[in-house]
């Protein structure tokens, strides 16, 4: 069937807005006025019918009529604003209670408002994109509509307001592009059998009444609706009929023309009398770019565009509340440095509006000049070519407030080919058990901590490979625009170039008699007679520390010589890791990392708990639903393993939390949010380090037995000491089931010595040497007898072999096994969920505490000056 668009005009109140805006209207304005008030019930779904503001009351009868035989209930309150239109329902269905909003208010009908306007945009964003005449809108909202009905929100839970009201899931697969090309089947139209089978129609929306879609003929204006059709999703009819109109577009060079970046904002000038960038030729060597000084970056922070976006809008959710307003700490929206704070560009196009930015690429491209990372050659036949990109990151420093703009070309190095681009990729880095053992020696002898940056380490790595790069975007040589750079250096991106730097930072360590610790490959030694340095690597973080401070000096002199380093201080800032000095003691916390974690998880405003996990609750891989957003899941709990450096008393929570990546259900994300609520209470918590007069180490193990409901498989929990300090812990489960707790513990123990084992190592070559052995305490006695002698033989038997060495360390005297209580377990807190009194008492015993500075060591210090200045007036 087919019939021609109704052409209805208003009579009164919103309707004369909208005649005298589009021109003529038509009876999809239900959706955007009266229906819309069965919002109010408590499963939104909105109306398809199309009416008349002046037949409001006939329809609201028909709605009533409809609404209650389909839920077999009752309507008890009517919302709805001032509007004359209502009061005929009111007069005629006295039975149900109205809430009318004040004059001139309409917030307190939001629910409705709000649905109003998803309408609308939804409605023109289909017309818009498709270039719909503004005649057809009717059927354009009646289709916003069909679509809304069937999209899942927050309000119904993430399911569809259809599937509220009928039970059942909707389909999706016949939803097709709005005023896209279609043909439907003609044939029963036809005349007589020479006529065409189906014509060229634009698909204008979905019907109500038949069960089918509405497909307008262009040429007639007929408009058919049938099931049976054909959709060509990639042609816009409308939208190629005004291109078709449009005047000729006026041709544009699309050479890239290279210039220079000042500090100041570009004015634009002809091409011809641009100042030109020069990089490396293949007829010259690196060109040396001149650019102002790098602390004039802050200064030019406020020379920015004034036009671009400082922020971006926040509306009213479909729930009728505002949105809370969490802003990361570090922007800062009362200065105009915030501009470029809140935005980091994502493009070359985008950096190159502010002038912080086009200074940190001039910047960055100096480097790579002055360290020769490359030379520009012709393409070589059968050669790979590795694409640029320009990445942009707003430095900070510990307290959040930016230290710089930085700027880095970087190869898109996965397309890089194994075998051809790169053979080798592995890089080691310090391990952070290795940074904690260090700390805690450093502060027990009293020595000065040193942090480091190198400044461009991946470019200083030499590549054995040939591989080959198109010219930085935004950056063509004009003189050879079709050259590409063979990479002499090693780029950022380039699956190699971390092994690459190491290997040459590893080359000057060693040419200047450091030796690389081998139990740790990322840690190096400088020992002479009366000189001991300590060198810890993580990519291009450096820490330092020993007992001759003209020596580290001169170590980082000759750095700063080969390299180019940037001496960043004492330590307070290393890795994510905030570092705080408390008379002679060190803090070690993530706040801003957890703050990060929590904003991603939409979990700022949480109320707080005591216990990261809840007690008495097994959790199985199999219990609850599929959560509809895994990615969230994973996300979030690889966040909280990093955080677990600073933060053993999540370790356990954490690691259960971990089992259940692959499928993640609704259960399991209560668990997440548990640990989330958690450390909102303890933001500030971190682990304290302390000097200890005697640098010996101890242990505790525990295992539970059997505590996965689905494997029956037991978890190892263990946690080591240097002196007072925690330095290493595991919450981890076990490879095979025990079959008895003995056994369990046993392997726990096994674990756990494996563990002191290397840390012996590590303390030798650290030149740490004890008097005292390493002592493990477990609260097992069958575990205990078992390390000193092979009892319960067959009991035992089927134990791997490896895991009897911990009797081998036992009879060398080189591991001492004690018995303990399970009430003083430490290891208690990596096995199983505790009570909120034990576990922060286990808490108080792991040395994670709260960050609290005292303020009176500054405030004495304050008086005494003041005393001083006194006495000398």
């Amino acid at each position: 069937m087919w019939r021609t668009p109704p052409v209805r005009y208003a009579i009164s109140g919103a309707m004369e807005l909208w005649s005298a805006i589009i021109g003529l209207t038509s009876g999809a304005t239900t959706h955007v006025t009266a229906d819309i008030n069965n919002l109010s019930s408590s499963q939104s779904y909105t109306g398809p019918d199309a009416v008349h503001i002046a037949d409001v009351a006939t329809i609201f009868s028909k709605f009533r009529e409809r609404i209650e035989n389909l839920l077999s209930a009752k309507i008890k309150i009517f919302q709805c604003d001032g509007g004359t239109e209502f009061k005929q329902i009111m007069t005629h269905h006295t039975d149900i209670t109205y809430r009318m909003s004040c004059p001139y208010t309409p917030e307190q009908n939001g629910m409705a408002e709000r649905k109003h306007r998803h309408i609308v945009e939804l409605g023109l964003a289909n017309m818009f994109h498709a270039d719909i005449p503004l005649k057809y809108w009717d059927y354009i909202f009646e289709s916003a509509v069909f679509v809304i009905n069937r999209l899942p929100n927050s309000i119904t839970g993430l399911i569809s307001p259809f599937e509220c009201l009928f039970k059942q899931q909707p389909q999706y697969s016949f939803l097709h592009v709005l005023g896209c090309s279609c043909y439907p089947w003609l044939r029963p139209y036809a005349q007589h059998k020479l006529e065409h089978r189906s014509e060229i129609c634009v698909f204008l929306g979905y019907s109500t009444v038949y069960k089918g879609y509405y497909c307008l003929e262009m040429k007639s204006g007929r408009m058919y609706v049938t099931r049976h059709v054909k959709f060509d999703e990639t042609h816009l009819p409308f939208k190629s009929q005004e291109e078709n109109s449009s005047p000729e577009p006026i041709p544009f060079s699309t050479t890239a023309v290279l210039t220079v970046l000042p500090s100041e904002p570009i004015t634009p000038e002809p091409l011809q009398q641009q100042q030109q960038f020069p990089l490396l030729s293949p007829h010259t060597p690196a060109v040396q770019q001149h650019v102002q000084p790098q602390q004039q970056a802050t200064n030019s922070t406020q020379n920015m565009d004034q036009t671009a976006p400082t922020h971006t809008m926040l509306t009213r959710a479909k729930t009728n509340k505002l949105k809370s307003k969490t802003f990361p700490d570090h922007q800062i929206y009362n200065s105009e440095q915030s501009k470029s704070a809140v935005f980091e560009p994502t493009s070359y196009t985008q950096a190159s509006k502010f002038a912080c930015w086009r200074l940190a690429m001039a910047n960055e491209l100096t480097a790579l000049a002055k360290n020769n990372t490359w030379e520009l050659v012709p393409p070589p036949e059968n050669s790979h070519i590795i694409r640029a990109k320009w990445l942009f990151k707003t430095k900070l420093k510990a307290d959040g407030s930016i230290e710089r703009h930085k700027a880095r070309l970087v190869a898109k190095g996965y397309s890089q080919q194994e075998g051809i681009d790169y053979y080798e990729t592995f890089c080691p880095v310090i391990k952070p058990t290795t940074i904690r053992v260090v700390l805690t020696i450093a502060l027990s002898k009293k020595w000065a901590i040193k942090q480091l940056d190198v400044n461009n380490a991946f470019l200083h790595g030499d590549l054995e490979e040939d591989v080959y790069m198109e010219q930085p975007p935004g950056f063509v040589d004009p003189t050879f625009p079709s050259y590409i750079c063979k990479l002499r250096k090693a780029l950022y991106g380039l699956k190699q170039a971390p092994r690459a730097w190491f290997s040459k930072l590893k080359t000057f360590l060693l040419a200047h008699k450091f030796v690389s610790a081998q139990s740790d490959h990322s840690l190096f030694i400088l020992q002479t007679s009366t000189v001991i340095i300590y060198l810890l690597v993580y990519v291009d973080d450096i820490i330092i520390t020993g007992n001759n401070d003209a020596a580290i000096q001169e170590i980082m002199h000759s750095l700063d010589n080969h390299f180019s380093i940037k001496n960043l201080g004492d330590l307070n800032y290393f890795l994510g890791i905030e570092v705080t000095h408390q008379n002679n003691s060190l803090h070690l916390s993530q706040t801003r990392y957890l703050k990060s974690i929590l904003h991603r998880a939409s979990m700022t405003g949480a109320k707080p708990c005591q216990t990261p996990m809840q007690t008495g609750v097994q959790m199985s891989k199999y219990s609850g639903t599929a959560m509809d957003d895994p990615q969230l899941y994973r996300f979030i709990v690889g966040a909280l393993q990093y955080a677990t450096i600073t933060r053993p008393d999540l370790q356990f929570a954490v690691n259960k939390a971990s089992q259940f990546m692959a499928v993640p259900t609704d259960n399991h994300w209560q668990l997440v949010k548990r640990i989330l609520r958690y450390i909102n209470g303890t933001l500030n918590h971190g682990l304290h380090l302390k000097p200890s007069a005697e640098l010996a180490l101890h242990a505790y193990c525990d295992a539970d037995w059997a505590g996965c409901p689905d494997d029956r498989r037991s978890t190892t929990g263990y946690a080591i000491y240097l002196g007072h300090n925690l330095v290493s812990w595991s919450s981890k489960k076990q490879a095979t089931v025990s079959r008895s707790s003995t056994e369990a513990e046993y392997r726990s123990m096994a674990v756990t010595a494996s563990e002191l084992t290397w840390l012996i190592s590590l303390l030798s070559e650290l030149k740490v040497n004890s008097t005292q052995k390493p002592t493990l305490w477990c609260d097992n006695l069958g575990a205990t007898f078992l390390a000193s002698n092979p009892v319960f033989h067959a009991r035992i038997k089927h134990i791997e072999l490896d895991f009897h060495f911990v009797r081998e360390k036992v009879v060398n005297k080189e591991l001492y096994i004690q018995y303990i209580c399970s009430m003083d377990q430490i290891g208690d807190v990596f096995t199983k969920s505790l009570a909120k009194s034990r576990f922060t008492m286990l808490r108080d015993k792991l040395h994670v505490s709260e960050n609290t500075p005292s303020l009176r060591g500054a405030v004495n210090e304050e008086l005494s000056s003041e005393m001083e200045k006194s006495s000398t007036g």
